[in-house]
């Protein structure tokens, strides 16, 4: 038989063990999201888009170091657990952050289109421009992050904003967009369940379309083309070869019937998938840092870094190549998550240090 006086004390243990527990949690949200700095809202204008933003700066005398934060790919806003961890990670050794709103997300003006590369191009350098406007901002030491998508467009901004003086890529990009996306799309087709001469013939399949399509927008008058239509009779020879396969009816890519199938999806895409970054990368004359996962599906690592040691090996650019091991495209881990509520302590702890060597805080 139970006694009421056990189970009362059993009841009071586990209200108290609960609450120990969400004030524990409550206690790492706290000081794991909180910004650690002086945070301003702040606008700007890019090709008469009034931008939206963030401005997170030490809480100590300035000018400081800044960095503009550029996303990945997607419709993201300013503010978020991930930029509030890499701010973090920044501000405590004395570099301020801005960060913003997409164009055409939140509080930012202007229409979001995914691979809009020409925009996000024009807005980070009017972000940089915004930097130069301030005061409390060292402008011989303003830096890009570029995560991702942000990372392939990084070398342009720096280039053309003439008053960058560093730049960060987190899992990088320094291959071409094609190379990017068909190292994706292999990955995406594994995943699926497709492989052998399946997936080699798809894989070799888009490249072809793609190259055609990038071509056809420098020359128009490759429509309609010999090698425009060589191209339709591949895509004729790829549906007759599996059109009964079962693993590519259920879980492949549809090429259509002819190339004429992708000129209005290829519209949109356009500037992204025929966007190269390396003539900017070789252009460039300051510091950057590439901080590369082992274990990414969605970019290239070994062919960006390949690319990248014989641009070092050949030329006098000053390129920090870092790659974390075992980590995906993310950079976060279970482990890593509840040591910093986001990003592996490689990548965090790699920034700050790194930035500080060159430009140090007053």
């Amino acid at each position: 038989m139970n006694n009421p006086k056990n189970k009362g004390r059993r009841i009071k243990r586990t209200l108290i063990g609960i609450a120990i527990l969400f004030a524990l949690s409550s206690f790492w949200l706290l000081n794991t999201f909180r910004y650690k700095g002086v945070v301003e809202q702040i606008s700007f204008s890019s090709d008469e888009v009034t931008m939206k933003g963030l401005y997170i700066k030490p809480d100590a005398p300035g000018p400081y170091p800044s960095v503009v934060l550029l996303h990945g790919s997607g419709p993201l806003p300013a503010d978020g657990p991930p930029v509030r961890v890499i701010a973090n990670a920044l501000l405590k050794h004395g570099v301020a952050v801005l960060c913003y709103d997409k164009r055409g997300v939140g509080a930012s003006g202007g229409t979001f289109r995914h691979n809009a590369y020409d925009d996000f191009v024009e807005d980070g350098i009017n972000a940089v421009h915004y930097l130069n406007s301030r005061n409390d901002v060292d402008h011989k030491a303003i830096g890009l992050l570029g995560s991702s998508e942000g990372s392939i467009i990084a070398p342009e901004i720096a280039l053309r904003s003439k008053s960058v003086a560093f730049v960060i890529h987190r899992a990088g990009i320094a291959v071409d967009a094609i190379e990017c996306n068909l190292w994706e799309q292999r990955h995406e087709q594994i995943d699926r369940g497709i492989s052998g001469d399946l997936l080699e013939d798809s894989i070799r399949l888009q490249q072809l379309i793609f190259e055609m399509l990038v071509e056809s927008k420098k020359d128009p008058k490759t429509v309609e083309s010999e090698s425009w239509h060589q191209v339709d009779a591949e895509i004729v020879s790829f549906n007759q070869k599996y059109r009964s396969n079962e693993t590519w009816i259920k879980h492949g890519k549809r090429f259509g019937n002819k190339l004429a199938d992708w000129e209005r999806f290829f519209e949109g895409v356009a500037s992204a998938i025929a966007y190269d970054p390396q003539p900017f990368i070789e252009q460039l004359d300051i510091p950057m840092l590439y901080i590369f996962a082992e274990k990414d599906e969605n970019v290239p690592t070994s062919a960006s870094v390949k690319y990248l040691k014989s641009l070092k090996m050949n030329s006098s650019k000053q390129l920090d190549i870092r790659i974390i091991p075992d980590v995906d495209h993310s950079m976060i881990t279970p482990i890593s998550f509840v040591r910093t509520g986001s990003f592996v302590p490689q990548f965090l702890d790699a920034m700050g240090p790194w930035i500080h060597k060159r430009f140090p805080s007053p």
